[in-house]
């Protein structure tokens, strides 16, 4: 096939060849290419890998968009400050919800994983212009995550106002990156001329030989994609620091590696493109999926050197602990009408058992006497006019009296 993907093999040619005497009609519904030998191709319910390919991506998009927004939560809510990098990171996050994970939904659902042979010419076009579309951005999401983690770089272990190796490198990969990535992106938008001869192979025309390019381009992707992951090991070790501390922050960026096992993933099946494209949409779904974990990747080592901050914060105060001191306050407004006026009585006898004297209110000018009080009175009164009784009536009407005014 004459494409985006390099020149035809001569089996290619033949095929073509054949398709060239069909109508326009005939052509897009003719198989794609002939399987091989032994293989016997299934037109009507093909072989693909969706069941897998797509909770994969789910959890892939799910993983790099909390990432993000939790970096997002830190800069606005506690360093309250968004810096150069954190808007670059922005766009990046932008750029790859709104127009990546479009496209790659869009290949999950051809569905994506068919062998070539087991589709027809027009399922064919598709997978190869999703695939132009879906690299091309994967381009513009690389210069844009990598200037980002670059530049946390210079800002978290370079002083400011200073030069050092350090910064030239860092500064050197950004522009190495961007420049190369940014040629990367050209190449693949101008693949062919005219651009739509990238998947209808009917179209006359000329095109890049990719496979070429691909290869190298995945290279140098692995190579940078190793630097930028050594550069804060090289500062990290050389820190005047106990040996957990500096295995915690070389932790941080450890996710690096996740990144350069993608790329040499990539490469491998790179080779195998460059090898034959007979099963381009096979490989070609393998190589966006390892290009969908590499973005991953590359928000991660974006996001994580915020950890600590959040996880400080958190410490601090969460929103957990809000909850539960909230709910703490209504379950003891509940409970305390409840028992209000049990803790009166209880409050109001060891008041009356400590001191009685302090029911003479200097406020309110009136004695309050209580039960006991005036059974004690009554008692005391009647014992002792009863003493008095024999004395006289005149005693006994006085202190008799005395009990009845009481």
């Amino acid at each position: 096939m004459c494409s985006a993907f390099g020149s035809p093999s001569l089996s290619i040619v033949v095929f073509l060849s054949f398709a060239m005497t069909l109508t326009r009609e005939q052509f897009l519904d003719s198989p794609a290419a002939h399987a091989p030998p032994g293989v016997v191709p299934n037109l009507e319910s093909p072989d693909n890998t969706r069941n897998y390919a797509f909770p994969l991506f789910i959890f892939v998009v799910t993983v790099t968009n909390a990432v993000f927004l939790a970096k997002l939560w830190v800069q606005l809510r506690i360093v309250k400050k968004m810096l150069l990098e954190d808007y670059i990171l922005s766009v990046a996050w932008l750029v790859y919800n709104g127009a990546f994970c479009t496209i790659a939904v869009m290949i999950c659902n051809l569905p994506v994983g068919m062998h070539r042979w087991d589709m027809d010419m027009s399922h064919l076009m598709k997978h190869l212009f999703l695939f132009n579309c879906a690299w091309i951005i994967y381009g513009i999401l690389m210069i844009l995550i990598k200037a980002n983690i670059l530049l946390q770089y210079i800002r978290i272990f370079v002083p400011d106002g200073t030069r050092c190796f350090t910064s030239v490198a860092c500064y050197t990969l950004i522009t190495l990156n961007t420049g190369y990535h940014t040629m990367f992106v050209f190449m693949l938008i101008f693949a062919c001329v005219p651009r739509h001869k990238i998947w209808d192979s009917t179209a006359s025309g000329r095109c890049l030989d990719w496979p070429i390019v691909l290869t190298i381009g995945n290279t140098v992707t692995f190579i940078s994609d190793v630097i930028i992951w050594a550069v804060p090991q090289r500062i990290i070790w050389r820190l005047h620091l106990n040996r957990s501390k500096k295995w915690g922050l070389s932790a941080l960026f450890t996710i690096g590696i996740f990144a350069i096992i993608c790329s040499a993933v990539r490469i491998h099946y790179q080779i195998l493109l460059l090898k034959s494209q007979a099963d381009v949409t096979f490989i070609g779904s393998k190589l966006c999926f390892w290009g969908t974990c590499q973005v991953t990747a590359g928000f991660l080592v974006a996001c994580l050197p915020t950890t600590p901050l959040l996880f400080r914060n958190m410490k601090k105060r969460t929103w957990a602990e809000k909850l539960r001191s909230c709910v703490r306050k209504i379950w003891k407004l509940s409970t305390y009408d409840s028992g209000s006026t049990r803790e009166n009585r209880v409050k109001n006898s060891s008041s009356d058992e400590g001191g009685g004297s302090k029911r003479f209110g200097s406020g309110s000018g009136k004695r309050v006497v209580t039960d006991v009080e005036f059974d004690e009175l009554v008692n005391r009164d009647m014992s002792i006019a009863s003493q008095f009784t024999s004395r006289g009536d005149d005693a006994q009407s006085s202190f008799g009296g005395s009990a009845r005014g009481i």
